[in-house]
């Protein structure tokens, strides 16, 4: 991490979610901690996943009866032309289940955070 966790920090990601590729450089676009709102743009690495942005909101919701959390998140994505549209999707989508069950375990107490560094 280069700098403050505030919105302009860049980070560099070592990619372990299946994504093709082994690094990643991203920046923090917007950090909400009151509304839970995250948002993050690819700036750089060594995947398909070209000119990457999403952005990701967390909402307190109610489910069977206990407390629990609704995740959304929505990105944008280039295709690029050695790739089709299905391709880059299917790969986002295993991008995306990959980071929703670690944010789950995280969140749930299954998996120290401090042991992802």
């Amino acid at each position: 991490m280069q700098g403050n966790i505030e919105p302009g920090c860049v980070r560099e990601v070592t990619l372990k979610s299946g994504l093709p590729g082994k690094w990643s450089i991203e920046r923090l676009e917007l950090l909400d901690d009151n509304e839970h709102i995250l948002s993050v743009k690819f700036i750089d690495g060594d995947h398909p996943l070209k000119n990457y942005s999403s952005i990701l909101t967390v909402h307190h919701e109610v489910i069977d009866g206990h407390p629990g959390a609704l995740v959304i998140e929505s990105f944008v994505v280039d295709i690029p032309e050695e790739n089709t549209k299905n391709e880059i999707f299917y790969l986002v989508g295993n991008f995306l289940k990959f980071n929703h069950k670690l944010l789950a375990d995280v969140s749930e107490g299954r998996i120290d955070r401090r042991a992802l560094n």
